[in-house]
């Protein structure tokens, strides 16, 4: 039975079912993606793999994967995983950021199946590695392809994740201990919001805000609105612009705020 907080939330505009007139082209709920065939020439694997050697956020404990059965004197082979709920590859559930958000078990099917765009701010990142996605960076990205589809998860690629293999490199720290690297700008968030209709964030960075965000404001505007995050991407230089569907796996973890997540693109 659905507790009556829950089929409130389910009940918002963002996460409404569809009306039964919904097909052909009709309208339909904003933040949900319309019906499609499952039929695909490409597939693509957006996951980092979790390891204790993974780079975790600055004062996250590490990963721990310690054997506790093995096939020598147990017949078979089972490991313990230690790990806070957003470490590597991973989804920020809109509970994450608000006490009012949903959770990443009530989150709906829906949700997680999504049309992809891939903004990509490599060049800027290289010259500058707290670099920002932009309004300008949407703009021209539009203008080149079109409007961003509704329904769509928008994720930036910066070239970030070719560093996950050095956690270092990954975190990039300069002399005062503060991490540099980039991340969505809020004025471009505050623009997706407002503007088009889309359900999810994503980074090849260790979080939705850049390295030096005193205040993650990306992540307190965005989630709070029901609407999810994806950190730690891998590949994305294998996506094309528009085109692509993602499918996030998530461990349905009881009123998680988060989850390691099983990410792929097809097309």
């Amino acid at each position: 039975m659905c507790p009556p907080q829950l089929f409130e939330l389910l009940q918002r505009p963002h996460f409404a079912p569809e009306s039964p007139g919904s097909a052909g082209g009709a309208a339909r709920s904003p933040g949900r993606a319309a019906p499609r065939s499952l039929s695909y020439a490409h597939l693509v694997d957006l996951s980092q793999a979790l390891t204790p050697e993974a780079p975790v956020y600055p004062g996250f404990p590490p990963i721990s994967i310690a054997p506790f059965m093995n096939h020598a004197e147990h017949g078979v082979a089972i490991e313990q995983l230690s790990l806070v709920d957003h470490s590597g590859t991973h989804l920020d559930a809109p509970y994450h950021c608000s006490p009012a958000g949903i959770t990443v078990d009530q989150m709906p099917p829906e949700a997680l199946i999504v049309p992809a765009v891939v903004i990509d701010i490599t060049e800027q990142a290289r010259a500058d590695h707290a670099a920002l996605v932009t309004p300008d960076d949407l703009y021209a990205w539009e203008q080149a392809n079109g409007r961003i589809p509704a329904g769509a998860a928008v994720l930036m690629r910066s070239g970030w994740g070719t560093r996950f293999g050095d956690a270092a490199a990954f975190v990039n720290a300069d002399a005062s201990g503060t991490a540099q690297f980039p991340g969505f700008g809020l004025e471009a968030v505050q623009w997706l919001l407002a503007e088009r209709d889309v359900v999810g964030l994503g980074v090849d960075t260790l979080s939705l805000d850049h390295g030096p965000s005193p205040n993650f404001a990306v992540h307190y505007a965005f989630l709070p609105t029901q609407r999810w995050g994806l950190e730690c991407l891998a590949n994305l230089e294998q996506l094309p612009p528009v085109g692509a569907t993602l499918f996030i796996g998530a461990p349905k973890i009881g009123h998680g705020s988060g989850a390691p997540a099983r990410v792929l693109a097809m097309w």
